[in-house]
Formats: C-alpha cells, structure tokens, sequence
C-alpha cells in the first residue's frame, strides 16, 4: 500500500511493467556490447539505453527541480528493479565502466541514481553522457586505469566525490562521532576478484587500503536522533561493527508524511524497495549496525 502511493504519487508506472513491455517487444534483440568513451570501454546492454532515454523523457520536464527531490524520484522510478551483487565484476581482470540499470546493489543504486540525474539536469543528455558522469562518479578522480582505482571503500568514495563537488558529506556536522575500522575487506577477499589475480594489482589495493586506514571519518550512533536535518535524496551509510568495508549498506533518504525512510536495494527481499519501517527503527533492529552517515548529492 506504501509503495503504492508513492508511485501514484510521482506518477510513475510500475518498473516491473517497463522490463515487461521491452521483453515482450524486444526480445532476443538485447546483446553484450560495448562503446567507446575516453580511453576506456563501456559494458552495457540495449535494455539499459532504453530505460536511460525512458527516464529522460518521464522526468525531462522536472529537471529543474532540486537534486534531493529528483534524487528520491529516481530511486522511486527504479523501484522493483532485481536486487543482484557483484555486477561490476562482469569486466574480468580488465576494469570497464558497467553499465546496469536493469540490476542493482546498495552502491550501484546510488551512483546510478546520481548519474542519472546529474544527466538530466545537464545540457548533454545522451547515454554517453550519463556514461561519463557514472564513470566520474565511481573511479578515483574520474580515471579507470585498473580495478584498485574504482572507488570500492565507500568512506573513500564519500571523500573524492566530495572533492569532485558532488557531494557534501554532513556527518560531522551532524554530530558524528569518530568511526574508526580496518579497511581490508577487498585483499582479504581477493578469491572474490578476478582482477586480484594479478599481484600488482592486489599491491596497489594494499596501498589503497593503507591509505584509508588513516583518515579520519565520523558516523551518527543509531540511538542519537538528528531531527528533521536529513533531507530527501541525502545519501545514507550504515556503518557496522563486523564489515572490514566499514559501510554496509547505503540508501537514499526519503521522507513520506515527514517520516523517514530509506529506498535501497534489499538483499533480503531481493529488489528496490523502500525500507517496511522508518529509517530509525529499521536500522535499531539491525544488530550489527552501529550508526549512519549522512552525505548530500548537490
């Protein structure tokens, strides 16, 4: 009932219907291929560039709304869309930009939802364009040179994309405590990466981890209320006391009745969903959650 009206809400027709009209009609035509975009290749299928150009022309006359607003419209659009982990790793032990937005994780829900807008509020909206803002977004600095230089720790991906202006990371101000973890999830992982077959990669990620293991970073303990400063689209991090990634689970923010709530990719019910309960009690019932982040797209 909640999601119901929520669509109904922004107008937005059922994503699981948009799958099924392009299958219906495009079946057997959808192949893996690539594009050429500065230097490097892009991974994406026909279905992808249709849902691209059906989110410009749904939301292309709201484009001028504020990115929080648009942000949570997105998510709203790709709702249903299949929970899947580890798409990114399609591209082997050669890194490529992936482009999936028909599947999603926590992360990749996020940057595609950034993207997609950014894309929409720019002049340039042509799939190549959204190409490169997603690309700009997920790689350090903007650059794919291998698999280390992909933005895989999320407290890292908060800062460069803060320095690339994209975002503006409130936790401190916020009253964030300090968070501190052991960033080695990816080299204590490697069997999981193709790429960390390569010992000159997996020294690279050793010194991408290093790094990381001396900034300073701040988290909201989940029993310290913040009030009405979350706003909608801000980006939410869950902070765990067992995951070596230090983050999670991300989501964006979304305030039904001025109630928070969170749209993520659940890996429990294995779809794009709006949290069953608001933000505050959902994460309580989490035990290994610690707390959150709160970063804003701008």
């Amino acid at each position: 009932m909640k999601n119901n009206k929520i669509r109904d809400n922004f107008h937005i027709k059922n994503f699981r219907y948009l799958l099924r009209w392009v299958f219906i009609f495009l079946s057997g035509f959808f192949f893996l291929q690539s594009i050429s975009g500065q230097n490097e290749n892009v991974i994406y299928q026909r279905l992808d560039t249709i849902i691209f150009h059906r989110y410009i022309h749904t939301f292309n006359a709201k484009k001028h709304g504020s990115v929080g607003d648009l942000m949570v419209q997105t998510g709203v659009f790709l709702m249903d869309a299949p929970y899947v982990s580890r798409t990114l790793e399609q591209c082997g032990k050669t890194e490529r930009l992936v482009v999936n937005l028909r599947q999603f994780d926590p992360v990749t829900l996020v940057e595609n939802c950034m993207a997609l807008v950014h894309t929409l509020k720019s002049k340039d909206q042509r799939f190549e364009a959204f190409c490169n803002e997603l690309r700009d977004i997920r790689y350090r600095n903007g650059s794919i040179t291998d698999f280390s230089s992909r933005l895989h720790y999320f407290t890292e991906w908060i800062s460069n994309n803060e320095t690339k202006g994209k975002v503006i990371n409130l936790t401190a101000a916020f009253g964030g405590k300090r968070f501190v973890f052991v960033p080695d999830f990816i080299t204590r992982n490697a069997v999981l990466y193709p790429a960390m077959s390569n010992p000159e990669i997996r020294s690279e990620m050793l010194t991408v981890e290093q790094n990381l293991l001396h900034r300073v970073n701040f988290y909201i303990p989940k029993s310290v209320p913040v009030g009405n400063k979350i706003r909608n689209g801000d980006i939410l991090c869950l902070t765990s006391n067992v995951s070596t990634l230090g983050i999670s689970q991300v989501g964006i923010a979304f305030r039904l009745g001025g109630v928070l709530y969170m749209i993520h990719a659940s890996a429990i019910d294995n779809k794009v969903e709006i949290t069953p309960e608001p933000f505050l009690k959902y994460i309580a019932s989490l035990p290994n959650i610690t707390g959150y982040m709160v970063v804003r797209p701008i």
